[in-house]
């Protein structure tokens, strides 16, 4: 999350670290393609610091987006911490029309752009539910032809989640997280988890771009595991089999103080 939402960044162990990969449309040839790393700590004094990197690769197109982030938490009451986070980076474009076999056009060189941003985001947290604003870029830079995609735009997050406890042994963990792009359409995740005896959790996702996943997550102690697949659930999408596999690994350290427990959830 602390790749949308700097305010997540160290608040859960004293060290963090997550690897997530997705292959995208995986039946089609250079598909799409993105692996996530972050690393997180937190720090003295309410302070937590994280690093986030993000590559997409999609045919001839790269993009690697990579921040800094900065967090701090604010005690409200026993049972209800205010995270505020802070986010400075860029996202680094390059189109290699190398690739392209049947390429003879002169007017198509290789192309390569960088452009600097910061960011914004809160985070309420008590025992039962949690809320998520965050504005991970601030600036809109100016576009041209080549480079003008949702990645590069100014853009908004909101997400909400509560924890049911069913019984002693299932917690119900319904959540929603809506993104808002300038010039694009509102996206929102609708997920759905199960989480047994703190070990296990299963559970679906829909997001309303017309895709459905199903999520799956072990527990190891100090290990975090997850793996999810998704579908398009429009007639089109299934006929081209549009299919999508996302692996996550999370590895939690902690030197002695109890950790603060936040909501998890997988995230594109």
């Amino acid at each position: 999350m602390n790749l949308i939402n700097p305010a997540f960044a160290g608040i859960q162990h004293d060290y963090s670290l997550t690897f997530n990969s997705i292959n995208k449309w995986a039946s089609i040839e250079n598909s799409p393609s993105s692996q996530f790393f972050s690393l997180s700590s937190k720090r003295e004094k309410n302070i937590g610091i994280g690093l986030s990197f993000l590559s997409n690769k999609a045919f001839i197109e790269s993009i690697t987006i990579g921040y800094l982030d900065f967090s701090y938490r604010l005690q409200l009451s026993s049972e209800t911490n205010l995270f505020l986070g802070l986010k400075a980076g860029g996202i680094f474009f390059d189109a290699n029309f190398n690739k392209l076999s049947l390429n003879n056009d002169p007017a198509l060189k290789n192309y390569s752009r960088f452009d600097p941003n910061f960011g914004v985001g809160f985070l309420l947290q008590t025992k039962k539910f949690w809320v998520s604003f965050s504005v991970p870029r601030i600036f809109n830079p100016d576009g041209d032809e080549i480079f003008n995609t949702s990645s590069n735009s100014s853009n908004i997050y909101i997400g909400l989640g509560v924890d049911l406890k069913i019984n002693d042994m299932i917690v119900f963990k319904p959540s929603l997280l809506s993104r808002s792009v300038s010039g694009y359409k509102t996206v929102t995740d609708f997920t759905t988890m199960f989480n047994v005896i703190s070990k296990f959790e299963f559970g679906v996702n829909y997001r309303t771009n017309n895709s459905l996943s199903g999520l799956f997550l072990v527990n190891l102690n100090k290990f975090k595991v997850g793996y999810a697949y998704e579908t398009s659930v429009t007639k089109s999408g299934y006929n081209l089999n549009l299919t999508s596999h996302e692996i996550f690994i999370n590895i939690k350290i902690n030197k002695g103080d109890k950790a603060i427990e936040v909501t998890e959830k997988i995230e594109e």
